[in-house]
């Protein structure tokens, strides 16, 4: 299994309201870190290139 935070990308990131940060990787995982960097996880896996760049709302699921 991949390390979350191992891979080319961010092609772009996104932050949340409480300040955690999201990035699209090349492989189509986003991945979402805590406010100050740490604690990599996948946070959702589109399966392709995402691309985005939009702050992500309390409770969305798509930080697109």
């Amino acid at each position: 299994m991949r390390q979350p935070g191992a891979g080319i990308g961010p092609e772009d990131v996104a932050v949340d309201d409480e300040g955690r940060i999201y990035g699209g990787m090349e492989d189509g995982r986003i991945l979402r870190f805590q406010a100050g960097g740490s604690r990599p996880e996948v946070f959702t896996d589109t399966g392709g290139r995402p691309a985005y760049g939009r702050r992500v709302g309390a409770g969305r699921s798509d930080p697109r």
